[in-house]
């Protein structure tokens, strides 16, 4: 028995040696590039979202270093032209993170990402990007280099792709972040025997999720930052700046923090090429432009528009009647300047609705009026190039993110 003993404890020494060696060997010459498990994040699917005109200026640059996509969605809720998802990401092609050397690539849906993706059948889920190809003419990638936008197919572009480790930027540091998730799923089955394969990610599929996380987030439309848990798709890698190489990053602390989209989230529907992220909608940079001659005697002068030329929606948060021009007067005037003048004792009138003159072309603006609160709504007067409001005395602006410029109130 104890002869027994002996042999037994000298054998698992031996298999314990095995292992301690084997253990060594492959924690010192383990590659730089090994895909681990150590994936973006761990945090809840909606962990924080916080919209730009509630932040300081100290707050949203402590976002802008966690931003790792841009999203932009249009849901078309009120039928003024098509819903449009949108997902870019900013990086680098080196590790001097450089603006010389910043580069953008990204994937952009003209149509209803969630609903043609859910009409998808179990058949084609090992290859999602191309079933969607396959079905519609929605899906189109660009790339964009110094604030120009372009397709160029596999030849030109970086594109959004598995292969690729693209280097983002994190507190100033150099990282590499590349789509790796994957899960095995059950493809065919005879009598108890399964036949299981694998589905890797792709990128459409992270925007899918990004749109869904945008759509459901608790505030509503608006522009803003939002933390999701995207750790079933990435892998992050750290640079090591001894070797000069990446290497697989164990910490998440810094990985956790990071995972934040920037988006833009509108009740509108895309109607111009100038609402894309990209300037760019369907491959066509004159989306939603005339396709007639623009009239450019209009350019010779100023048009005078009332109360009277307006539209208008009743909102029950403000109680009462919301102003704004639709886009087809927008589009009228594309070619001239406007002066706007708005006479509240003609009209019972408590402000500018969302985006009511964004992208008119104002010369002057005057609200005539007393004792009352008009609302400047969220990019009501956005690319309108105007720099001060004439007012009545009587008249008390408000001001949500309502403008590029700060504006200047002149009293009558």
């Amino acid at each position: 028995m104890a002869k027994i003993a002996k042999i037994s404890f000298w054998c698992l020494a031996a298999l314990a040696l095995v292992i301690s060696v084997v253990y060594i060997y492959y924690h010192f010459n383990k590659t730089n590039y090994t895909i681990g498990t150590n994936y973006l994040g761990d945090q809840a699917p909606v962990d924080l979202i916080e919209f730009e005109d509630k932040l300081t200026e100290v707050q949203k640059n402590e976002y802008e270093k966690r931003v790792l996509f841009d999203i932009n969605v249009y849901s078309n809720s009120n039928n003024s032209g098509i819903e449009l998802n949108e997902l870019m990401l900013n990086y680098f092609t080196d590790t001097s993170l450089s603006t010389s050397v910043c580069r953008s690539s990204g994937i952009q849906y003209a149509g209803d990402l969630v609903e043609d993706i859910q009409k998808l059948d179990d058949t084609d889920i090992s290859n999602i990007q191309n079933s969607i190809l396959e079905i519609n003419n929605k899906f189109y990638e660009y790339e964009r280099t110094q604030s120009i936008s372009w397709n160029g197919g596999k030849n030109l572009a970086t594109g959004l792709s598995r292969d690729e480790k693209y280097t983002i930027k994190i507190d100033d540091k150099p990282y590499q972040l590349q789509l790796t998730g994957s899960y095995e799923y059950v493809s065919s089955k005879f009598l108890w025997i399964e036949k299981k394969e694998t589905h890797y990610y792709t990128f459409l599929e992270v925007l899918y999720d990004c749109v869904q996380a945008v759509k459901t987030n608790s505030k509503g439309y608006g522009d803003g930052y939002i933390v999701v848990d995207l750790s079933k798709y990435f892998s992050v890698y750290e640079f090591n700046e001894r070797t000069g190489q990446f290497r697989e990053q164990p910490t998440t602390d810094i990985v956790k923090n990071y995972a934040t989209l920037k988006f833009h989230y509108d009740e509108k529907g895309a109607s111009m090429a100038n609402q894309s992220i990209f300037g760019i909608i369907a491959e066509d940079s004159k989306y939603g432009m005339p396709e007639t001659p623009v009239d450019y005697w209009k350019a010779e002068f100023n048009f005078d528009l009332t109360e009277d030329d307006l539209d208008f929606r009743t909102s029950e948060v403000y109680n009462g009647e919301l102003a704004f021009l639709n886009l087809k007067k927008i589009e009228l005037y594309e070619n001239s300047k406007v002066n706007i003048t708005i006479d509240l004792s003609q009209k019972a009138i408590k402000g500018l609705d969302i985006s009511a003159f964004e992208n008119l072309k104002i010369n002057s603006l005057t609200i005539i009026g007393s004792n009352q609160d008009f609302y400047l709504l969220e990019n009501s007067l956005k690319n309108t190039g105007l720099m001060q409001i004439k007012i009545s005395s009587g008249v008390n602006l408000i001001k949500d993110n309502c403008s590029d410029f700060e504006l200047e109130e002149v009293q009558l």
